[in-house]
């Protein structure tokens, strides 16, 4: 069992108690990311867990933000899961994210958007989009359902 080391940060003249390891919000977004990406591939935990010789409930930690995935290991998922590795962190800079990435105004993720992005319907058509492995390919049907939606809403 990990044990969680308290130690005393000197930041600034201040003295911050923190817990070393400690997952942040933004661990949160990326393990989501990784959990869609995931299933919208087609792949257990077990697949990934076999692929980088850990344990499947180490993945469920990575996915629901209670450990931190290290950029090494998001790089062996983003071969494993032929997905580019901007692909785990697309959304977090229009995140409302504690630690400010940002000065300028920010979009927060929210609860309606994870219900639209685990519909059925949203997940099939992730699918589609990624089974294309030409990215002109992929590029064109993005152009093509813009240009569709645009259309309808006229």
């Amino acid at each position: 069992m990990e044990q969680q080391v308290k130690t005393d940060v000197f930041l600034g003249g201040k003295v911050s108690d923190k817990k070393k390891g400690h997952a942040q919000e933004i661990d949160q977004l990326i393990g989501g990311r990784l959990k869609e990406i995931r299933k919208m591939k087609g792949f257990t935990q077990e697949d990934v867990a076999d692929k980088l010789g850990i344990s499947f409930q180490q993945v469920q930690k990575y996915e629901n933000g209670k450990n931190r995935i290290s950029f090494s290991r998001l790089y062996e998922l983003s071969k494993f899961m032929k997905t580019p590795l901007e692909s785990f962190v697309s959304g977090v800079e229009q995140a409302n994210l504690s630690s400010g990435m940002s000065d300028m105004a920010q979009t927060p993720i929210t609860s309606a958007h994870h219900a639209t992005i685990s519909q059925k319907e949203t997940d099939e058509l992730l699918k589609i989009y990624y089974s294309l492995e030409d990215p002109q390919l992929r590029k064109n049907l993005l152009t093509f359902i813009k240009t569709m939606a645009k259309n309808l809403k006229e």
